[in-house]
């Protein structure tokens, strides 16, 4: 599992690249390795419809190789977009109503 974080847990370990772009080199110069987000949240700082976009380009990109773990996130990454920083229960509600978004981008459907 790779990391969606904008933040490193420990500051001991540097700076947080843009998960995408390094899922993106990882599909263009591997032919066997299994790897997903894990996890990455559709909720702030990434927009469902952009996350869809991104898992279904990885996805071409590295057939059968690619998984997306999503949750809720976490203050530590999210709170860069500057936004309320929701309750546990109202970011699970969120999560579910992007988790349809997405579903339904992926199976090829008009959202």
């Amino acid at each position: 599992m790779i990391s969606d974080h904008f933040a490193p847990w420990l500051p001991q370990q540097g700076e947080s690249p843009f998960v995408w772009s390094v899922l993106g080199g990882i599909a263009a110069t591997t032919k066997r390795l299994r790897i997903g987000t894990g996890v990455t949240a559709p909720l702030h700082r990434m927009h469902p419809v952009t996350i869809a976009q991104a898992a279904a380009t990885t996805a071409v990109m590295m057939p059968g190789r690619f998984f997306l773990g999503l949750g809720t996130g976490e203050r530590l990454n999210e709170h860069v977009a500057g936004q309320r920083w929701p309750p546990a229960a109202e970011r699970r509600t969120m999560l579910r109503d992007a988790l349809g978004v997405i579903r339904d981008l992926l199976d090829g459907k008009t959202v």
